[in-house]
């Protein structure tokens, strides 16, 4: 019984730096969903991008949203502002964000402008790190000036996220933790 402990604690340790060197998913994991060019409505938000996540272990959440801000020849359109959100599975409470950028304009509405919004999603001022679940990440414009007209277009957006959490989770979430250091754990005393 004791070699088979000890041949299991080394295969198992042999696996865990494996797993560490060539996984990259143990450490991170991400994806990116692009969107189509679109008007936006005037003066009302207006979700230009979406991606559902799901999160297996408490994370923090790097997010990446661009897209190009064309005032469509309608110098009303003189600003926006942009935000990348985290909501819950069923689309119905905000749980975290980066904050909103304001880009502002000076010309007839002729010009494409970039918007970027990049950042650790935050609650509030503290980062928020999210628990296993799913969730909605929305990138969200809305087109600001006068309100009437033809409205803006945003033209192909991309939004990125990246999950940040320690590889010892990531491992031992996925049963690593059961499947190799159960056989060193002494056992379990009964209670009379």
């Amino acid at each position: 019984m004791r070699d088979r402990r000890v041949r299991l604690g080394l295969t198992g340790a042999l696996l865990f730096f494996v797993l560490r060197a060539f996984d990259a998913s143990a450490i991170a994991f991400g994806d990116t969903a692009n969107g189509a060019s679109m008007f936006l409505t005037p003066c009302a938000p207006t979700t230009i991008t979406a991606l559902p996540l799901v999160v297996d272990v408490p994370s923090r959440i790097f997010v990446n949203g661009t897209a190009p801000f064309y005032g469509n020849g309608n110098g009303a359109y003189n600003n926006a502002s942009y935000q990348i959100v985290l909501r819950d599975a069923a689309d119905t409470a905000t749980l975290a964000s980066i904050p909103s950028t304001v880009l502002y304009t000076s010309d007839s509405g002729y010009v494409t402008h970039a918007m970027n919004g990049v950042g650790v999603l935050y609650d509030g001022s503290t980062p928020y790190a999210a628990p296993a679940g799913s969730y909605l990440l929305k990138f969200v414009v809305s087109a600001g000036g006068s309100c009437s007209g033809g409205g803006p277009i945003v033209w192909s957006s991309s939004l990125s996220y990246i999950l940040l959490s320690s590889a010892l989770d990531r491992i031992f979430a996925n049963g690593f933790n059961a499947m190799v250091f159960d056989s060193h754990r002494p056992p379990q005393q009964e209670m009379a």
